[in-house]
């Protein structure tokens, strides 16, 4: 078969179009948004501080504490206590509570936590409780941050001192 200016040209041609469909297909890929989720990363904390009762239902805490990704912090939180709803394994009310706490790191950037706890009275001034938190909103290095885990307390009134514990997972956006 002899070759011929056409049949070269109609080669190149289909060669070209294999070429661009090949460059287009792994083009679309490449821009095509990832479809994963964005890895879940362990979260632990740790607050120390001081609770102050502002009203005979809220509470004001200062504290300040580490936790993975943020590092060293300042906290500040508002808790609001609801009416008693059961009892507690010693047989005192159990206080449910809604808290938001905001963890500001050295930088600046703040990361804003809700937690939904129960709080037993375990002496005069003295409550332990545990809950669940979840990240609300964050500002920089932490703006559209999720994550959710349990959180664990200890704290006193007199005089005023905290513990507290949060464990769970964090994903970045």
């Amino acid at each position: 078969m002899k070759t011929t200016i056409h049949s070269l040209k109609t080669k190149r041609g289909v060669a070209l179009v294999i070429l661009l469909v090949t460059m287009v297909t792994f083009g679309v890929v490449g821009l095509a948004p990832a479809t994963a989720a964005n890895p879940q990363i362990p979260f632990q904390a740790h607050i120390t501080g001081a609770p102050a009762w502002t009203s005979p239902t809220t509470v004001e805490t200062h504290g300040t504490g580490t936790a993975t990704g943020v590092g060293r912090f300042t906290s500040s939180g508002q808790i609001v206590v609801d009416a008693p709803s059961g009892t507690c394994a010693n047989g005192t009310p159990a206080l449910p509570n809604v808290q938001t706490e905001t963890l500001t790191a050295e930088n600046g950037d703040q990361l804003v936590l809700r937690i939904d706890a129960v709080a037993c009275q375990v002496a005069p001034n003295d409550f332990v409780g545990g809950g669940t938190w979840s990240v609300v909103s964050g500002t920089g290095r932490f703006e559209g941050m999720t994550g959710h885990g349990t959180v664990n307390g200890h704290c006193k009134f007199v005089p005023p001192d905290c513990d507290v514990d949060f464990v769970g997972t964090i994903s970045r956006p």
